[in-house]
């Protein structure tokens, strides 16, 4: 989540809202200042999203009306539980932008909302929002009363993959390749405390995609449970089997397909969570199977089956 502010010292509007066909004309002005910008960086256009413009207003109403300035209220609550009290998909990233002008004559209109602009613009972070690639729909908030103006821009989408710019799509890796990249770090801190590597087993690997099909990256709370293991097998397959544990995770915001960078940003916080880093390091394991979903929505699930060969 991205929360950016900033002041400026005079400015605009009269009533504790602005009229509703007023501020639709200036929402859809906010929009395409935006949209300008990002077009001048080849990004793709943010689109309106009804949803966001009632947080972005929520919460420029309720600074006005309490008199305070910030990203979180009163009571603690953010650009996040204003989204999510909207009905907005707890999986995507979400960022906000809010000023406040004091002293500001009214009525607003164009000139006031490209002012507002201009200085997010003018922003490191602040444009950072505006700009971001892993955000693609806009909610725009204002109110204004004796002199006091407050306005919100609301961001949400799928966001972006963690790490490298240049990391590879997993399209072009099978299971068996993308479970060898996952061991590169296991087999690592294997190695450190003098315990054999793991091995891909395509077994595995098979078993951690059911896995990860068997809890879809779907929209709703928690991360996915993991199943018993065996039932991930075939009668056959599983007397080839001492032991079998199985590891999941999900992550939001992160990205509408998944890449190299997330393997191994999934592995790093197993290995980064001593229960799970203890389960990687057993001296007994021989083999791993690795699987990722995403599910275009900025949600992405993964799972490692771990076995002891008999």
């Amino acid at each position: 989540m991205l929360a950016l502010a900033f002041v400026l010292g005079t400015c605009w509007l009269e009533t504790a809202s602005a009229q509703s066909a007023d501020l639709q004309r200036l929402r859809a002005l906010a929009l395409e200042l935006v949209n300008a910008d990002r077009g001048r960086q080849q990004l793709q256009s943010m689109s309106a999203s009804e949803r966001l413009d009632r947080a972005a207003q929520a919460h420029a109403a309720d600074m006005l009306e309490r008199d305070y300035y910030a990203h979180k209220s009163p009571e603690g609550d953010t650009v996040r539980d204003r989204y999510l009290v909207q009905g907005g998909n707890q999986w995507q990233l979400v960022a906000e932008n809010i000023a406040v002008c004091r002293g500001c004559p009214g009525p607003v209109g164009r000139e006031r909302v490209e002012a507002f602009h201009r200085g997010w613009m003018n922003s490191e972070g602040h444009r950072e929002n505006i700009l971001s690639d892993g955000l693609s729909r806009f909610g725009f908030g204002l109110a204004a009363e004796a002199g006091r103006v407050f306005a919100v821009q609301t961001f949400a989408g799928p966001g972006s993959s963690s790490g490298s710019e240049d990391a590879a799509p997993l399209d072009s890796l099978d299971g068996k390749r993308q479970a060898s990249l996952a061991l590169d770090a296991i087999n690592a801190e294997r190695r450190k405390r003098g315990m054999p590597p793991l091995a891909v087993s395509a077994e595995l690997v098979g078993a951690a995609a059911q896995q990860v099909r068997s809890r879809p990256a779907q929209d709703g709370p928690g991360e996915p449970e993991p199943v018993e293991p065996y039932s991930l097998l075939s009668d056959a397959a599983r007397q080839r089997w001492q032991t079998l544990s199985v590891l999941s995770a999900a992550c939001g915001g992160c990205g509408v397909e998944s890449t190299t960078s997330d393997i191994q940003m999934f592995v790093q916080r197993w290995l980064d969570d001593e229960a799970y880093r203890a389960r990687l390091l057993q001296a007994d394991l021989t083999h791993l199977g690795f699987a990722i979903q995403a599910n275009g929505k900025g949600r992405k699930n993964a799972a490692a089956v771990l076995g002891t060969k008999r």
